[in-house]
Formats: C-alpha cells, sequence, structure tokens
C-alpha cells in the first residue's frame, strides 16, 4: 500500500500516477537516510527475492518491464532506480564519482527498510555487473545467486591487463576510454555549471550517468580487492558474444564458479533482456530452482 503521509500534493500525484502504470504490485518513494530517496517497485512471492540492477543511465522502465511481469509470477521481485535514475529523486552530492561500494551500501539499506531478507539473486545489467560482484563477494551470506547480463567485468576497466589483446585493439581501447571520459567530464561540468536551485530530472539523470561512469575504475578496484566470489555461488553470465576478447573473458569469469551457466546470444544487442526476454526469464528460472534446491538441502 502506497504511504502518502507528509507527502506534498505533487509528489501524491506522481507516485498515483507511477503506481498505476508500473509494472509491479507495490510502488513507492522509500527514504532509506541521509536525505536519499529511491522509487521502488515490487511484486510476487515467495523466496529468494530477486533484485534487478540496472545499468548506468537506465531506469526499471528501459531495462525489465518485460521481464518483471513473468518473474512475478515465480518469486518476490524488486527493482529500484537509483538516485537521479528519472524516478528517483537525485542525490545532493553531484560531484562525486559514485562506485560499487555506495551503490551497494544504498541497496543494502534499501532492502533493509522493506524487510525483505536473504537470500538474494541479483540481476544485473551493463555496470551493474561491478556493483552485482561487489555485493556477492563481500557478502556471500546474502547472495545466493548472480546473473550477469552483458555485465562489466573489473579487469575490462585495465585493458594494459587482458591477455591476448593485440597492441592495436589496445590501442584503440585506451583512446576510446579517454575520449568518451573527456567528453562525460565535459558534460558534467556544463551540467552543474548551468544546474539551477530546482534541477530538472533529465540533468539529474545525467548527473548519475557520469558520476557512476567517472566511478567505474574505483569500482572495478573495489571488486578486485574484495574477497573471491563463493564457490557456493550460482552464477549465469549471458552475453551478446559480439567481439572475441569480450566473449573469451566473460566465459572465463564463468569458469571461476563449478556449474555456472554461459550463454551467448549473438542475436541481440546489449540488452539481451529486451531482445530476448523469454530466453532470459528460462535462464532465471533455473538459477531459482538451482537456488532453492540448495536452500532446502
Amino acid at each position: 500500500m502506497i504511504s502518502i503521509k507528509n507527502m506534498p500534493l505533487v509528489q501524491y500525484f506522481l507516485v498515483i500516477f507511477l503506481f498505476f502504470t508500473s509494472s509491479c504490485a507495490l510502488a513507492n518513494i522509500i527514504n532509506i537516510g541521509n536525505e536519499k530517496r529511491i522509487w521502488v517497485e515490487q511484486c510476487g512471492k515467495g523466496s529468494p527475492a530477486i533484485i534487478l540492477i540496472n545499468g548506468g543511465g537506465d531506469t526499471i522502465d528501459t531495462e525489465w518491464n518485460k521481464l518483471i511481469p513473468k518473474l512475478c509470477k515465480i518469486t518476490s521481485v524488486v527493482a529500484y532506480d537509483r538516485p537521479g535514475q528519472i524516478k528517483s529523486p537525485g542525490a545532493k552530492d553531484i560531484v562525486t564519482p559514485r562506485t560499487a561500494k555506495g551503490v551497494i551500501d544504498e541497496l543494502r539499506k534499501l532492502l533493509s527498510t522493506l524487510q525483505i531478507k536473504p537470500p538474494y539473486i541479483l540481476v544485473v545489467h551493463s555496470i551493474g555487473g561491478l556493483y552485482g560482484q561487489y555485493y556477492a563477494r563481500n557478502f556471500p551470506k546474502e547472495i545466493a545467486g548472480l546473473i550477469m547480463i552483458n555485465g562489466n567485468l573489473a579487469s575490462e576497466q585495465f585493458p594494459d591487463t587482458i591477455k591476448r589483446l593485440s597492441s592495436k585493439m589496445l590501442h584503440f581501447i585506451k583512446q576510446e576510454d579517454r575520449e568518451h571520459i573527456n567528453k562525460l567530464k565535459l558534460q558534467l561540468n556544463e551540467t552543474v555549471k548551468n544546474i539551477s536551485e530546482h534541477p530538472t530530472t533529465k540533468q539529474l539523470a545525467q548527473i548519475e550517468y557520469s558520476l557512476e561512469v567517472l566511478g567505474k575504475k574505483e569500482s572495478a578496484m573495489q571488486v578486485m580487492s574484495s574477497p573471491p566470489l563463493s564457490k557456493n555461488l550460482t552464477l549465469a553470465v549471458l552475453t551478446s558474444g559480439h567481439f572475441n576478447v569480450e566473449t573469451r573473458m566473460q566465459k572465463e569469469f564463468s569458469d571461476q564458479i563449478p556449474g555456472a551457466i554461459f550463454k551467448k546470444f549473438p542475436n541481440s544487442g546489449h540488452y539481451i533482456q529486451n531482445d530476448q526476454p523469454q530466453a532470459v526469464i528460462d535462464v532465471i528460472n533455473k538459477i531459482i530452482t538451482k537456488v532453492r534446491i540448495t536452500t532446502i538441502k
């Protein structure tokens, strides 16, 4: 049930609108403390709970709308937009890069506030892969399953360490990274310079995306300095498989966990969950079944 206590009138009508246009049974803006409020959508019943983690610059609507209605029939589901991701109000700090530790601290506070108990299965996309790995490595008793959908790997952030990478490809990757980072810094500086006392949703979303990408290397370092993934983790790695080096790295990542699922989707783009939703749901269902069997044992 949506809480409207002490809610401004405009925010009240926004919540009512989003609730009725949401694919989930429950939707609300949750206060997790430190003036951080997060838009959450919940549905379904049962354990383990599925936690959906967006990629950078994405939202529930751009990532998960094709999965949520069917997943809700299988188990409990939690989807959320990080601060600044359209439906969640932006964070007050608009200059500090966002990292995996901060993102997962927020998520754990959110799950605690919602009183959703582990074990969890994380379904992560893109940069969300770094966040999912950090969570699973540092809190293995909470994470029973991890499903990576074209998820970023920590090693990808340090191209000099990638094996069997030609000097030409290495130069290309490093140049692309530099240009992308420089462009983001310029965009961020311009947005922050022109921001008013009441920034627009678009401005906050651009800031959030920029800060997450600028913090990506630090996020990767946080992952790499964490304990290794538990061998008891139930893992699935889904990749579009368009680039040989990337596909090999994703396969090597999956190989570290016995019995992990590795699957290529060559007919999909970056958003496999949108291009082939049923195939992704089938994989998620297999992970849920494995986790439930393990839990019973």
